[in-house]
């Protein structure tokens, strides 16, 4: 289990192991992926995202309110790539 948000998978590699932060890298890429599929179906409520995630990535967090912290998080980081995304096209 993690202990830690998966936003810190980006921190200072040296304050722990590559295997630690591959781990971590890892389950911020598949949240990620689990996250923009639920946006990509219509899905845009917290609870429902946390529901219906499969229970292996449901078991990769202690608790629920850690695994809604980390959606909300992967949703801040969809929404901006796509504001990115935008405002290139129109340059």
């Amino acid at each position: 289990m993690i202990d830690k948000p998966v936003s810190f998978s980006s921190a200072d590699p040296s304050t722990r192991q590559d295997g630690e932060a591959s781990a971590q890298d890892d389950l911020a890429t598949l949240l990620r992926g689990w996250v923009r599929a639920c946006l990509d179906d219509g899905v845009q409520e917290l609870h429902t995202m946390i529901m219906t995630a499969s229970d292996s990535l449901k078991s990769e967090f202690c608790c629920y309110d850690v695994m809604a912290d980390e959606i909300e998080i992967a949703v801040q980081r969809i929404w901006t790539d796509i504001a990115r995304q935008r405002m290139r096209a129109c340059h």
